[in-house]
């Protein structure tokens, strides 16, 4: 009779070893599914995470070059700059309205500026006309030749061993004055 006992003691014993073996086994299986899974996710992250670095530095490389381009390309020494403000202040009535577009853009005024001096464009050529039909306006060619201010500007600033590229300047700051 204790041997029955103790042969049922065992067997249950035996089954309960079994099954916790079994869960032991199974824990052991998602534990390693769960480590598997959070390398694979740390792989992916360590990959994002150099992808975002590449394109930060690619960003940082595409502005380097642009803001040293356009503090480089608006630069303009000071005697030019006092220059034309003597020149605005000498010029005939008919040129100062260039001559204050071209210092507007040089000094890169936002917009809304810009049309302000637009404006003041053509409010003087209009009374640049009307003194054209009164007969008090000034010969149109300033006495350089028929040369825009634009063109006197930039011949004062381009080296002269270049004068294909000054007047294709010229020509493109002029059209930005008309």
């Amino acid at each position: 009779m204790h041997a029955k006992f103790f042969v049922r003691l065992e067997r249950t014993l035996n089954e309960e070893i079994s099954q916790i073996r079994e869960e032991l086994d199974r824990q052991s299986i998602s534990r390693q599914a769960a480590e598997e899974e959070s390398d694979r996710r740390n792989l992916q992250l360590d990959s994002k995470q150099k992808i975002i670095e590449d394109l930060e530095n690619q960003i940082e490389e595409l502005r380097s070059p642009a803001a040293k381009l356009k503090a480089d390309s608006y630069r303009i020494d000071d005697s030019t700059l006092r220059q034309l403000f003597l020149n605005y202040f000498n010029a005939e009535p008919a040129k100062r309205a260039d001559i204050a577009m071209l210092l507007a853009s040089i000094l890169e005024y936002p917009p809304d500026e810009m049309d302000k001096f637009r404006t003041a464009v053509r409010n003087s050529l209009t009374q640049a006309s009307s003194s054209f039909f009164f007969g008090s306006r000034a010969s149109p060619s300033g006495g350089h030749g028929g040369s825009s201010i634009t063109e006197q500007f930039i011949r004062s600033t381009s080296p002269p061993s270049n004068p294909a590229t000054a007047s294709s300047s010229a020509a493109a700051l002029d059209s930005l004055l008309r």
